[in-house]
């Protein structure tokens, strides 16, 4: 049976989660799903660009040392259109100063060359509400 585009590029998104959630990341994995050339934006259109593979799981691995043992939760949706797919999901992760566990709704949009590599992730969350999940001091609205 053949794999669809869309099909293939939603199973790599999901394992891209996988390979970066949990106790014991595999950034190994996770940087093998990129294209050498990618982009990520972590907070569009806020936070500055990262681009490589490599700088893209260094970024990662950073955003995991303020809040580890990352747990995606189950998709709200996932839609997907050739080389693009959208997953609405919430993060959750134990935040190392305080080991509070805090949640965050987020949106992310990923596109793939025709390999079924990853070239963009953008995501879309409220940063203030995420500074508020995890205990972070001015944050209110």
């Amino acid at each position: 049976m053949e794999i669809t585009i869309c099909a293939r590029n939603e199973a790599n998104v999901h394992r891209l989660f996988e390979a970066i959630s949990g106790k014991a990341p595999d950034f190994e994995a996770a940087e093998a799903l990129f294209a050498d050339d990618s982009h990520y934006w972590a907070l569009t259109p806020v936070s500055p660009q990262i681009h490589g593979a490599k700088a893209i799981i260094d970024d990662v691995k950073r955003q995991l040392e303020m809040g580890g043992d990352l747990e995606s939760g189950a998709p709200y949706a996932v839609v997907s259109s050739n080389n693009h797919v959208v997953l609405e999901r919430t993060d959750y992760v134990t935040v190392a100063h305080n080991q509070k566990r805090a949640g965050v709704r987020i949106c992310s949009i990923f596109e793939f060359d025709d390999g079924g590599k990853i070239t963009n992730w953008r995501e879309y969350w409220d940063k203030a509400y995420c500074m508020e999940q995890m205990g972070v001091a001015g944050s209110t609205y």
